[in-house]
């Protein structure tokens, strides 16, 4: 399997994973963790692949997006040592702090929609440190703060978490 469709599945399965809880299992906590958990898994276990044997030296691939007149926008990846560093700590961290979700979220009344969060604000994370271009990291960089609002906003009706959630969106 060639590194583009490696990095491609580190980066769509936790957006899969939150489009699956969001349209079927946001009613059903078990399933949505077990989903939003796999996929940090799965991600964990493709970064460690790729930091501990795929990855070969600095990488890119680009595929063209759009162009106006001679500036072309291109969306792709970009793998160096640090940018192998953060997928490293992303993917670790993405999946114990969903571990430690379990756990302390158990008797939440809202687990689908905190997991499709979780597994969303990791996909934006993950887009940032495989991002290309200054074009894909500010796209990623607006989806980390999105996904921030729905993760501080997951008691909306507290008010303090709905003044802070419109603060870190801002």
């Amino acid at each position: 399997m060639s590194l583009f469709y490696v990095l491609s599945w580190i980066l769509l399965l936790p957006l899969a994973a939150a489009a699956l809880i969001i349209g079927f299992f946001r009613q059903k906590p078990l399933w949505a963790q077990a989903v939003s958990v796999g996929s940090a898994l799965a991600v964990l276990g493709l970064s460690l692949w790729v930091i501990l044997g795929l990855y070969t030296g600095p990488w890119e691939a680009a595929l063209p997006w759009f162009s106006i007149g001679s500036l072309e926008f291109s969306v792709g990846y970009f793998l160096n040592p640090p940018a192998l560093l953060l997928l490293g700590i992303v993917s670790f961290l993405g999946f114990w702090v969903q571990i430690f979700s379990i756990g302390y979220l158990h008797q939440d009344a809202s687990l689908g929609r905190y997991f499709a969060g979780i597994s969303f604000f990791t996909f934006a994370m993950l887009g940032i440190v495989l991002a290309r271009n200054l074009w894909m990291i500010f796209f990623f960089w607006e989806w980390v703060g999105l996904g921030s609002y729905a993760l501080i906003a997951h008691y909306w009706q507290l008010p303090a978490a709905a003044l802070a959630s419109r603060k870190a969106f801002i």
